[in-house]
């Protein structure tokens, strides 16, 4: 219980510091955030598609083998 006072003791401070908005509901919202990271990091690494900064991919192991045989190009 004093590790997670610390800890977002801290981030309020933090967040205060930087001028970003804290209210009452702050702290319900950080421990929202921080019970939902096990089911999206569950999530993540068992999908097999993946929106990198817009682009669409689909992760096939296949491709990434076929990629790594071919010669590398000579600089």
């Amino acid at each position: 219980m004093l590790a997670a006072a610390f800890c977002y003791g801290a981030e309020a401070l933090l967040a205060f510091a930087a001028g970003w908005p804290l209210s009452w509901r702050s702290p319900a919202a950080w421990l929202a955030r921080d019970a939902l990271l096990p089911f999206l990091w569950a999530r993540g690494w068992s999908g097999r598609n993946v929106v990198w900064r817009g682009n669409a991919m689909d992760v096939d192991d296949g491709v990434f083998l076929q990629a790594e045989s071919e010669p590398r190009p000579q600089i």
